[in-house]
């Protein structure tokens, strides 16, 4: 319950992180949007501060140059309008709407070009004033016009220039800025994504498999005794069938039960008949081969498949554990006594019709013999031989 917890809080966590980390960016790049937008606004009326300056200068001019009285009235106008819309627009880039804020990345450099050594701040409004003043004197004619402003204008144009690529490259700043932490708001989502994988999918998956691993055991294993029930003994001796087939070996099948062993449940009770039923099959690996397969297909009865043995072979074998269990006593604190086992035994090369029950069925046959003829015997296909058992045999 504990690790279901803790890959629960942990893989929430993960999840929120990225999905903070998508909305932050989200969010960044909308504010990069409007902050775009009002760049654009900014380099807009930064550029258009250029092209008013040399209107000033030329609609002053044309003024002066006009002889026609409704054309120099036009020219007066557009005078006004440009020193005011450049005014104003002075006005938002210095103090107002588009002002720079100290934390944009052209704020010093800006800062430095409009109030420092450059003053284009105190120029451009000495510009806007001295026009201004030229043309009254000018429309009055009571004094020489002071036209000292024309001067200024080529220089000014070259400072308002810089102060256009200034706010271009603080533009620009800000679009790298927006790739840089795009970038690595990607690496992080990747590297979460593949901590995800490591750190939490990979041991969830890990475990599951190993949980399907055990299930499938506990699917294919006798709880008592540890070998095969009868579902994985089949699956077993249906796999080792088909390869003594394609070799063309034989293959042996003892089939054993304990004799009398109600009697043994009835007389020291079910949980002693148990203890008997592990001790049974310890006696019965102790003389197997790792190859050889073994599963308990009843309450107490056993099969056994043997690969690449004969009749005479599997004989043996079922000899060995006859003896084996006939000669090991049950004892604990209450009870000490023996218990014997009858045998079956078949064998022959599988075809391609050959199947574990068909096997199972002629060792069984053989096993009903032994059990006929007295018990703690073994019984083959091949001679009928009965192993007769000791005389002191329980």
């Amino acid at each position: 319950m504990n690790n279901i917890r803790l890959f629960t809080v942990t893989y929430c966590g993960a999840l929120l992180l990225i999905g903070s980390l998508t909305v932050g960016l989200h969010f960044f790049q909308v504010q990069i949007v409007e902050s775009q937008k009002r760049n654009a606004e900014i380099i807009n009326v930064a550029g258009r501060q250029r092209m008013l300056s040399q209107k000033v200068a030329l609609h002053y001019q044309n003024y002066v140059a006009e002889n026609d009285a409704d054309r120099q009235v036009e020219h007066y106008r557009s005078f006004e309008e440009a020193v005011t819309v450049m005014r104003d627009s002075h006005g938002a880039l210095t103090v107002g709407l588009f002002s720079l804020s100290p934390t944009d990345p052209s704020y010093d450099r800006l800062n430095a070009l409009y109030y420092g050594e450059t003053r284009l701040d105190e120029r451009v409004k000495q510009y806007l004033a001295d026009a201004e003043v030229a043309m009254n004197q000018t429309v009055l004619g009571t004094v020489t016009p002071d036209t000292k402003f024309l001067g200024m204008s080529a220089p000014l144009l070259t400072d308002l220039d810089v102060a256009v690529a200034s706010y271009e490259r603080n533009a620009a700043s800000q679009v790298d800025h927006v790739k840089r932490v795009s970038v690595w708001c990607a690496v992080a989502i990747i590297v979460l994504l593949l901590a995800e994988a490591v750190f939490i999918f990979r041991p969830v998956g890990r475990r599951m498999y190993l949980a399907e691993e055990e299930l499938r055991a506990l699917a294919l294993t006798d709880p008592l005794t540890g070998c095969h029930n009868r579902r994985g003994f089949m699956t077993a001796a249906t796999a080792m069938i088909a390869l003594m087939r394609r070799h063309d070996k034989s293959v042996a099948c003892v089939i054993f039960d304990i004799d009398h062993f109600k009697r043994v449940n009835d007389t020291y009770g079910h949980a002693t008949g148990d203890e008997v039923i592990i001790m049974v099959v310890r006696a019965a690996l102790g003389n197997l081969r790792e190859s050889d397969v073994l599963g308990r297909v009843g309450g107490e009865e056993f099969a056994i498949f043997l690969p690449n043995t004969d009749v005479q072979g599997a004989r043996l074998v079922a000899e060995k554990i006859r003896k084996a269990i006939e000669i090991t006593p049950y004892k604990d604190e209450n009870y000490d006594f023996y218990v014997t086992a009858s045998f079956g035994v078949s064998a022959s090369v599988p075809t391609t019709s050959s199947c574990p029950a068909a096997f199972m069925d002629a060792s069984d046959d053989q096993l009903y013999r032994a059990k006929r003829s007295g018990r703690n015997k073994v019984c083959t296909t091949d001679d009928n031989l009965i192993v007769v058992p000791p005389a002191n045999a329980a």
